[in-house]
């Protein structure tokens, strides 16, 4: 065989190399979002919002305030396509013009999910990670919770957490897919701020991580158990 047709040879196998490790990288990434949405998709709900109760005041003396992490499963008939986890205030934050309830979104679901698509099939992308995109804090008033963490919290907690309400209302990113060494910029991280803030522990969860297991994690990492529903959330509004 002449040396020319050796090199020709194996310039096609270095393609079909490259071709097939691309593949083999979007098929991984593809399979493992499907898996972990499927595992989120599949968690167990009940007609009513799953409660769980925590009194994590530093300052047992004060009356305190209440805070509630709320989170929402998939509900592609809704159109919520990831799931959803958000913050409902004791009364609404300074600059979150009358809203009681907000949570972090890409300014669009279209354009979430093509930079999402596109980091995927990037062979670049597990450095490189996506390019941000628009964010925006949304009023989430009136969206059903399919799990609540009820906190009660003191004064000084809730001030800290405002802080962060009042950081995150002035975020203008939205970032799904992160580099090998960044951070995700979603709803998630938001509520984890604020929990954060508060004193609860957060585990800093990979891209692939939707809020339904986000929270779960969160009350499992915190050693919450499921209360009475009723008792504890009446417990705490009228200590």
């Amino acid at each position: 065989m002449k040396k020319s047709q050796i090199f020709v040879k194996r310039v096609w196998q270095g393609v079909f190399a490259l071709i097939t490790i691309c593949f083999l990288w979007c098929f991984i990434n593809l399979s493992i979002l499907a898996f972990s949405w499927l595992k989120s998709y599949s968690m167990t709900v009940d007609n009513t919002p799953q409660t769980y109760y925590a009194d994590i005041r530093h300052d047992k003396g004060q009356v305190g305030k209440t805070l509630i992490i709320s989170a929402i499963k998939a509900q592609p008939d809704k159109k919520v396509w990831f799931g959803h986890i958000w913050v409902v205030w004791d009364k609404a934050p300074p600059h979150a013009h009358g809203e009681k309830e907000a949570g972090f979104y890409a300014a669009s679901k279209s354009q979430a999910a093509r930079a999402l698509i596109l980091s995927i099939i990037s062979p670049s992308a597990l450095i490189t990670g996506q390019k941000p995109i628009a964010g925006v804090m949304r009023n989430d008033e009136g969206l059903y919770r399919h799990w609540q963490l009820v906190l009660r919290v003191d004064n000084a907690q809730y001030a800290r957490a405002l802080l962060v309400d009042d950081k995150w209302r002035n975020q203008n990113q939205y970032l799904l897919r992160p580099s090998i060494s960044g951070k995700t910029i979603t709803c998630r991280d938001y509520v984890f701020e604020v929990a954060q803030a508060v004193g609860l522990k957060v585990k800093q969860n990979d891209w692939d991580k939707f809020p339904p297991e986000s929270f779960a994690e969160l009350v499992k990492l915190n050693n919450i158990e499921t209360p009475n529903r009723v008792y504890s959330y009446l417990a705490m509004r009228n200590p």
